[in-house]
């Protein structure tokens, strides 16, 4: 007999309600990560209609649970775990690739750069994501001006890919202090990302949203639960809608800037990590 995991909330229910939702209404996963609410819509959602807002009819349906603050003062809709996140990802995305071709030869590129450690070729293939994305869709998450939001959305489209393509890969797994933003496992290798989004994508933005993700991926200790990881930050400049600078363990990379010649973007190598974030302390005593 052969036996293996599956999910199963997903698989006992009918979608067709919600997959209707979701194409009158534009849904993207990501904007349920965490919603504000009310104690009274939580235990007074209302009637399940087509017309309420998107979080509460999802709440209604399932897909959505309650989260308090620390202070119990505050409350959210988010999902109750990674199976119900990962559903609805699915249901989200059926199309994010319009062409078989385009998704295996960037899958095939993706993979590629991991089992050469060419994070170069990482970098590049992942704003080539970034590109087949709607700028409808980015422009309707931009408009909320919420950070939280923005970089849930760049998560989700990096992740939504990798999981069509059935990459081994997780949303924000746990560790003792917190949870990175997206695990790939390949070839015996944990790959750690952590993404963070410049609104003003400046030069100075961008280099201070790398510092944080570097900051916060070490400072809560990402890393301490594999055995062989490889830990990238990634700073995203939501004006040209790409990775504009990241860092590889000890190396610093930017993107080059754009070439008359119609050359593709890439990056190129410009410091080591404790050089960059020396140069941090260096303006402080300035």
């Amino acid at each position: 007999m052969n036996m293996d995991f599956r999910d199963y909330w997903i698989k006992t229910g009918s979608q067709e309600q919600i997959e209707k939702y979701i194409s009158e209404h534009r849904v993207n996963a990501a904007d349920f990560d965490y919603v504000k609410t009310n104690a009274s819509e939580t235990t007074s959602p209302g009637e399940i209609t087509r017309t309420i807002k998107p979080a509460l009819y999802l709440y209604q349906a399932g897909y959505l649970t309650v989260r308090k603050s620390k202070t119990g003062k505050t409350y959210y809709f988010t999902y109750p775990n990674n199976e119900v996140r990962a559903a609805m990802t699915r249901l989200v995305n059926d199309n994010f690739f319009s062409d078989e071709d385009i998704k295996d030869e960037l899958m095939e590129s993706f993979e590629n750069s991991l089992k050469s450690h060419d994070y170069v070729n990482v970098f590049v293939t992942i704003n080539r994501l970034f590109k087949l994305t709607a700028h409808q869709d980015y422009d309707a998450v931009e408009a909320r001006k919420d950070l939280h939001q923005l970089e849930c959305f760049y998560r989700n489209t990096f992740y939504v890919a990798l999981y069509i393509a059935k990459f081994l890969v997780t949303v924000e797994p746990q560790s003792s202090d917190g949870q990175a933003d997206i695990r790939v496992r390949y070839n015996g290798i944990d790959y750690i990302f952590e993404m963070k989004v410049s609104q003003s994508g400046t030069e100075s933005n961008i280099r201070k949203k790398l510092k944080e993700a570097i900051d916060q991926m070490h400072d809560n200790d990402y890393l301490g639960q594999y055995e062989n990881p490889v830990d990238i930050a990634i700073s995203i400049d939501s004006v040209n809608h790409c990775i504009a600078m990241a860092a590889v363990m000890n190396d610093v990379y930017a993107i080059t800037e754009k070439k008359k010649d119609g050359t593709p973007q890439t990056f190129e190598r410009i410091t080591d990590t404790l050089t960059f974030l020396g140069s941090f302390r260096n303006d402080a005593c300035q």
